[in-house]
């Protein structure tokens, strides 16, 4: 059986979300990876965006990976003042 990587995960995001968007000129800063946990810092209107485009991309199983993966997100001004998505 195939594992899940999850640094597979932030390649994904890397390759398929942030470099488009930095190609725009937007600011994007990826700030840490916590266990399965993906921090960043961005544009306030690019919130709602990329928590749509983070959850495709990490929730996307791996064939050969039978447990559904689950993407929560959270955004605020700092981390003691997080919404719910």
């Amino acid at each position: 059986m195939r594992t899940f990587d999850m640094k597979q995960a932030e390649a994904t995001v890397y390759e398929d979300i942030l470099v488009p968007y930095w190609r725009q000129g937007r600011w994007i800063e990826p700030l840490l990876q916590v266990h399965d946990c993906l921090k960043l810092e961005a544009e306030e209107d690019l919130a709602q965006e990329l928590h749509v485009l983070m959850s495709e991309a990490m929730t996307q199983v791996p064939k050969g990976f039978s447990v559904p993966l689950a993407v929560e997100g959270e955004y605020g001004y700092d981390m003691a003042n997080m919404r719910s998505l």
